[in-house]
């Protein structure tokens, strides 16, 4: 089952992380923190999908 707590919790992280890439002055740092805010698009993704299931039933 879809945890919306958790959806929203990432979007947080996401959002805090966009914030400390604004404040980054080291290329690794910043790599990292586009990575984990990439990880935002796979979430959504996933979340689209079951509630398109939920949708369909």
């Amino acid at each position: 089952m879809f945890d919306m707590d958790k959806f929203i919790k990432k979007i947080d992280d996401v959002k805090n992380n966009l914030e400390k890439l604004k404040n980054c002055d080291n290329r690794l740092e910043a790599i990292e923190i586009l990575a984990a805010s990439e990880m935002l698009d796979i979430v959504i993704d996933e979340y689209n999908k079951i509630l398109q299931k939920h949708l369909n039933s």
